[in-house]
């Protein structure tokens, strides 16, 4: 005996009997020192059936899946019942009965469709049960199975800029207040799961894109000249990630219209004491 706490007791025996057996509890009770005795009200005995079966791969929302099992008796031989269920009520088909014969494995399939609807990573568990005719012997299996959406999409959305209006954004980033700057852009998901969200990651002007439903979906940005850097992201049904990237920043540079005589004069100097 093994004191689990919280008043539970674990016994384990060594070996079961094979035929029907009652179990009975004696004990003594400290507070009355009395002695009391438990026996179970109905008596209990070893299956002699078996049934194997092992789930090796995952279920795919709205396929049928298969799953072989077995089933064995070394008891009496005959026609034996199947019976089985699940917790999320998906269609089953299988063999209400299968014929055994003592000590030999009986083959049967059972095929499971779970709903197109349904959410991946869900768990269902299912029991297949087996009796014997008589009702004498019985046994059941319990086995949980994952449901999982079968990913083939690995390519994220592409995104098209199809216009950008920023001539009127100054060169002086300091006038930038009262300018503003357009964009338009396509997002494509070609052949893939199709496009679950488009947002703005970076910019601060309004957003707005078609219905994401559609095979091309177009954004449309408009915002400050001050703020010269636009990113969208978009996400597939699968997660995969498309951005979309453009700045207005203008490169710094000197134009050969604003260098001054000297200076043009030092330049070609620093060009010859070089070259020479």
């Amino acid at each position: 005996m093994t004191d689990m706490g919280n008043g539970d007791i674990l016994v384990t025996v060594d070996a079961v009997p094979e035929g029907e057996f009652v179990l009975i509890l004696k004990g003594e009770d400290k507070l009355s020192n009395g002695e009391y005795q438990r026996q179970s009200t109905t008596q209990m005995s070893i299956s002699k059936v078996n049934i194997q079966a092992a789930v090796d791969s995952s279920v795919e929302p709205g396929e049928a899946f298969k799953l072989p099992f077995s089933v064995m008796t070394q008891g009496t031989g005959g026609t034996y019942t199947i019976n089985a269920r699940n917790d999320r009520d998906f269609p089953m088909n299988y063999p209400n009965s299968i014929i055994l014969s003592t000590g030999q494995y009986a083959n049967a399939t059972l095929t499971i469709t779970p709903s197109a609807t349904t959410e991946s990573g869900t768990d269902v568990t299912l029991t297949i049960e087996a009796k014997s005719s008589s009702g004498v012997d019985s046994n059941y299996a319990v086995l949980r199975l994952s449901v999982v959406k079968k990913i083939t999409d690995f390519i994220p959305p592409k995104c098209e800029v199809t216009s950008v209006l920023a001539d009127d954004c100054p060169k002086d980033v300091s006038q930038c207040g009262p300018f503003r700057w357009e964009l338009s852009a396509n997002f494509t998901d070609g052949n893939g799961t199709g496009i679950e969200s488009i947002s703005l990651n970076r910019g601060n002007g309004r957003f707005t894109h078609t219905a994401l439903t559609a095979s091309i979906v177009q954004a449309y940005y408009n915002g400050s000249c001050c703020s010269q850097i636009l990113e969208i992201v978009a996400v597939d049904k699968v997660g995969n990630v498309g951005k979309c990237y453009h700045s207005i920043i203008r490169s710094a540079g000197f134009s050969a219209k604003t260098l001054s005589l000297p200076l043009w004069l030092c330049l070609l100097v620093s060009i010859f004491v070089a070259r020479s």
